[in-house]
C-alpha cells in the first residue's frame, strides 16, 4: 500500500483531498503545523521553514504540496521541499499552484512550478481558479447577515469547488497517465458578485446584497480578520485583474480528468446552504 502525505492537512482543499482518498487503497498522512489528535488519517508535524519535519518524506511515495496562503516567500520554502522529496525517493508530487501562475515570471509560485518540472521526478500541476468555498469561509458571516463585500465591480470569475480541485489532484495521484501534465481548473462558469448574490437569496430565502466595495475597504476588512499585509496586497492585486475582466474564461481540465463536469454556483450554494444559516 502506497502512502502519500497531504500538506496544510487543516486546510479547506487538503480536508477535502483527504476525504476523497478515505475509500481508496492508500495511507494518508496528514501534514500540518500543529497536528491535530483523533483525525481519521495519521497526523503529522509539516513545516514549509523546517527543514526536519521534511523527515517525513522519507515513508512518502507521493505527495501533494499545497502552497501558504498568498505566500510571497513560496520559492525559498518549497523549493527546498522539492529537493528533500528528490533525495528521499518520494515518486510524484501534486502541486497545487494558481490559474494562470505559468504566465507569471515574477510569482514565486512560477520558480515552484519550474524546480518540480526539471526535478526528474514525476508531477502534476493543478493550477485551480478562485474557490466558491471562500463564500463558506471568510464571507461566510457577512452572507448570513445579508451582505456580501467584494472590491470586484462587475468582473466574471471563473470560480472551481475545493471538491472539483480535489477530484483532479486525487485523479493525479491514482492514474499515471496524468503524470508530468499541468491542469488549468475553473468551474463551469463565470458568474459576478450581483450573480453570486442573487443566487444565495433564492437560495436562503432573504435578500443578500453585493456591496461593491474599495481596495482600502477590503484591506481593512481583511486586516481586522487577521489577513497579513502581504496576503492583502496579494488580494488587492487579483481583484484589479477581476475588475478588468482577466478571470472569465473557462477550461474543461476538470471533466477532462474525471469524467464529471465541474459544479456551478446554483450547485455549490445547494450543497453547501448550512455554512449561511
Amino acid at each position: 500500500m502506497e502512502t502519500i502525505l497531504i500538506t496544510g492537512a487543516t486546510g479547506t482543499l487538503a480536508s477535502e483531498i483527504i476525504s476523497q482518498l478515505a475509500e481508496k487503497p492508500v495511507k494518508v498522512l496528514g501534514g500540518s503545523r500543529q497536528p491535530k489528535p483523533d483525525t481519521p488519517y495519521e497526523a503529522v508535524e509539516f513545516d514549509y521553514a523546517r527543514a526536519e519535519t521534511f523527515e517525513n518524506f522519507n515513508r512518502t511515495d507521493r505527495i501533494v504540496m499545497i502552497p501558504r496562503p498568498a505566500d510571497m516567500e513560496a520559492d525559498q520554502v518549497m523549493i527546498p521541499a522539492i529537493e528533500a522529496a528528490k533525495e528521499r525517493g518520494v515518486k510524484q508530487i501534486v502541486l497545487v499552484t494558481g490559474l494562470g501562475i505559468n504566465h507569471i515570471p515574477q510569482a514565486p509560485l512560477f520558480h515552484v512550478e519550474q524546480a518540480l518540472i526539471t526535478s526528474g521526478m514525476d508531477y502534476t500541476i493543478v493550477r485551480p481558479s478562485f474557490f466558491y468555498d471562500n463564500f463558506t469561509k471568510a464571507d461566510a458571516q457577512s452572507i448570513a447577515l445579508g451582505k456580501l463585500y467584494a472590491p470586484a465591480g462587475n468582473g466574471r470569475i471563473n470560480f472551481v469547488s475545493a471538491k472539483d480541485i480535489a477530484a483532479v489532484t486525487v485523479a493525479a495521484l491514482l492514474n499515471a497517465q496524468h503524470a508530468n501534465k499541468a491542469f488549468d481548473l475553473t468551474g463551469s462558469e463565470a458568474p459576478n458578485y450581483s450573480e453570486v448574490a442573487t443566487e444565495l437569496s433564492t437560495a436562503l430565502g432573504k435578500t443578500v446584497t453585493y456591496e461593491n466595495i474599495s481596495d482600502e475597504q477590503f484591506a481593512e476588512g481583511r486586516k481586522a480578520v487577521g489577513f497579513t499585509d502581504t496576503a492583502i496586497a496579494f488580494f488587492k492585486q487579483v481583484y484589479i485583474a477581476i475588475r478588468a475582466g482577466q478571470n472569465a474564461a473557462l477550461t474543461k481540465d476538470v471533466e477532462a480528468v474525471t469524467g464529471q463536469k465541474p459544479e456551478g454556483l446554483k450547485e455549490f450554494v445547494a450543497r453547501n446552504i448550512h455554512a449561511w444559516a
